[in-house]
């Protein structure tokens, strides 16, 4: 794609200063929506969709140069890049964004400056502005006036002069981060890298002979101009649609791994809560294994504690049979005794009821008593003692023989 003399631009200050200056003052505001007036082919507008692409802000091109294909931006980044066709007088009013950049060919800077300042609520609202020096009168000139007019406390920093870019922002509401920017694009050393990028710019005069040279130089050698025309944007929106669908790839390959690192996840669960239940379940299986076993062993120390209380028992009953039996040992040689002294006594009675002596003696007695006209009184007390000496004798044979 070839692009005519007319077309073709130098870089601005704010594409040669965009990594050194202007990408870091982005990254310390992290700005949620972005306002670039007179955007156009360059670092700064490739770097700001790239910045717009990692962190999910939005750029609002307003007012952008006719050499950007505006369609097929807003096809390529379908959510970080709206692009307005009206003029920043009809485009910004309610737009409301955190940071705002001006190319040093931007219109009405004045205009877009109040107009910020008209929809900020005070300095706490008012973005942060970068604008791009060069140019008779620099914009940068512009901002300076409108500061010393305006009521709300700014600050401009110019780096490295009104030449390279200026950074507006509201004293009493930098952060922190932008304040440690702030302090290094102030530092002289970085004021001559600064200088040193813009004097590496072509001066208008060369600018015709290095475009010759580049077409001369053909398909054998040199660049064709598309590093500095629309080809080189369209190039690297090429190449930067590449990497959105090879990213959009990695994130559905990641989204899939996902998911199926989900369902691994969920049967997980599912079998940890399973074995969950299911030691629960042994637990309680446990629980009561180990009341029963204690309800056992009380069981089992009771009938050893009546084992224990009828061995006592028996061995006590043992004792006592072996007494009883000593006692019956002795009560039968106490009757054996007894039984062998009646046997005597009552064959001494039958003896001496049957004596001569014994039967005169009572013969005497009686034959007295009837003289004496006496009564009788019973019959032989000896009689009757032989015969109760008999019936003990039979009693304690029973007894022996029972």
């Amino acid at each position: 794609m070839e692009t005519s003399a007319e077309n073709w631009h130098a870089p601005s200050p704010i594409d040669a200063l965009w990594s050194a200056a202007v990408e870091p003052v982005l990254v310390a505001v992290s700005p949620a929506t972005i306002a670039h007036f007179g955007a156009r082919d360059g670092e700064a507008t490739r770097g700001l969709l790239s910045f717009c692409a990692r962190t999910d802000a939005r750029a609002h091109l307003i007012e952008p140069r006719l050499e950007l294909n505006l369609q097929r931006l807003e096809d390529l980044f379908p959510d970080a890049v709206v692009c307005h066709r009206g003029t920043a007088v009809e485009e910004l009013p309610g737009l409301g964004p955190d940071l705002a950049m001006l190319d040093e060919t931007t219109d009405s800077v004045d205009r877009i400056l109040e107009l910020l300042e008209s929809d900020a609520e005070g300095a706490a609202g008012y973005p942060v502005v970068v604008v791009s020096g060069g140019g008779d009168p620099s914009p940068i000139e512009s901002v300076e006036a409108f500061v010393g007019r305006s009521s709300l406390d700014l600050e401009l920093l110019a780096v490295p002069d009104g030449d390279g870019i200026g950074v507006l922002a509201a004293r009493k509401t930098m952060e922190p981060a932008l304040v440690a920017v702030l302090e290094r694009l102030r530092d002289s050393e970085f004021k001559r890298l600064a200088q040193n990028r813009l004097r590496g710019r072509p001066s208008p005069g060369s600018r015709g002979e290095a475009r010759s040279a580049r077409a001369s130089a053909g398909p054998s050698g040199a660049v064709d101009r598309q590093g500095s025309g629309p080809v080189d944007l369209e190039r690297q929106l090429d190449a930067m649609r590449d990497e959105k669908d090879e990213l959009r790839g990695r994130l559905d390959a990641s989204h899939r791994r996902q998911q199926v690192l989900g369902r691994k996840l969920d049967d997980a669960t599912q079998t940890l809560r399973k074995s969950r239940e299911q030691a629960a379940a042994r637990a309680n299986e446990l629980e009561a294994a180990r009341r029963n076993l204690a309800r056992v062993r009380e069981a089992a120390d009771g009938e050893k504690a009546e084992r224990r209380r009828l061995l006592g028992e028996r061995k006590k009953d043992k004792e006592e049979r072996r007494r009883l039996q000593a006692e019956l040992k002795r009560a039968t040689a106490e009757l054996k005794r007894a039984d062998a002294e009646i046997a005597k006594l009552s064959e001494d009675a039958e003896r001496i009821s049957k004596s001569r002596s014994w039967r005169l003696g009572h013969g005497a007695m009686k034959l007295l008593r009837r003289v004496s006209f006496r009564p009788l009184r019973g019959e032989d007390s000896l009689e009757k003692l032989a015969s109760r000496l008999r019936a003990l004798q039979d009693r304690l044979g029973r007894v022996k023989s029972g």
